[in-house]
């Protein structure tokens, strides 16, 4: 039977209608995980010993900081220590550091002591740990610009290496890269994007946006809806959508579910949260 030449367009209210799969004339076995993008490897740049993994800064206005990330790595015998981090773009580097403070309060103090690399014992400057600050920013830095940085080792060598300015790390822009063109997408394309337009713009009155919705903002609402249908009235984006949909059928298994809700939160719900297979089977359990 064609859903789509009986279903009523007020009965279709919400999300990511997985259940348009019926209307699809070429519906693919269920948990058909797609093609997946090849992965990309880390960014590196480095001189003889001294390998440094996906440096970058984020953005910082005229007078302002800004925090520096990365990995170095030591791939000899012995040791070796980071000195200075040198950048043409502020006043000076510093290195720092978070520490317990008061309660269950971080604090962040200036690190005194360089940091010693020994094969196999990187140093991690991340978020809420050891970091480089740009301190008095000569002009402004906005995500997209390319910053050159220095890192001078106590052998005498020092590395030359370009950071991006970004608000997230190398690593997530992959990880978003990988939900982008993954299994997500795919199903996404083929069995949502009928109602829910490429775009995610939907449809007013009778298929609610995705893009920037604040239906997003109740995670276990979301999955609910997908697994376990919906009735009644929603508002998104001030616009009134009444009706049911039906529960999402059994054959799509959870790791399927959880895949297209992923590529969905990735690109339209401005990554505000992800979920698992097992999230998934916890909320499809509970009627």
């Amino acid at each position: 039977m064609n859903f789509c030449k009986i279903l009523d367009v007020r009965l279709v209210p919400l999300l990511f209608f997985l259940i348009v799969a019926g209307c699809s004339e070429t519906k693919e076995e269920s948990g058909t995980k797609g093609e997946v993008a090849a992965e990309q490897p880390p960014q590196v740049c480095g001189s003889g010993s001294i390998q440094i993994e996906d440096i970058w800064i984020t953005p910082g206005a005229t007078g302002g900081t800004s925090g520096l990330y990365g990995t170095i790595r030591f791939e000899a015998e012995g040791a070796d220590s980071l000195i200075e981090i040198l950048c043409s773009e502020t006043e000076r580097v510093e290195l720092h550091e978070m520490i317990p403070g008061e309660g269950e309060e971080m604090k962040m103090v200036r690190m005194t002591a360089s940091p010693v690399l020994q094969k196999g014992k990187p140093v991690t400057l991340s978020l809420g740990g050891k970091h480089g600050m740009l301190v008095n920013l000569k002009q402004e830095l906005k995500v997209g610009d390319s910053v050159e940085i220095g890192f001078r080792m106590g052998s005498g060598d020092t590395v030359h290496c370009t950071a991006r300015v970004s608000t997230s790390s190398p690593a997530e822009a992959r990880k978003s890269k990988r939900k982008l063109n993954g299994p997500g997408a795919k199903l996404y394309t083929q069995y949502c994007s009928a109602c829910h337009g490429s775009d995610g713009a939907g449809q007013t009155g009778v298929f609610p946006p995705l893009t920037g919705s604040e239906f997003f903002k109740d995670k276990d609402r979301t999955i609910d809806a997908i697994v376990n249908g919906l009735q009644g009235e929603i508002t998104v984006e001030g616009v009134t959508y009444n009706g049911v949909m039906p529960p999402l059928p059994d054959t799509y298994d959870d790791e399927t579910v959880a895949d297209v809700i992923n590529y969905v939160l990735t690109r339209f719900g401005e990554n505000a949260w992800q979920t698992t297979p097992e999230e998934v089977a916890g909320i499809r359990d509970r009627d």
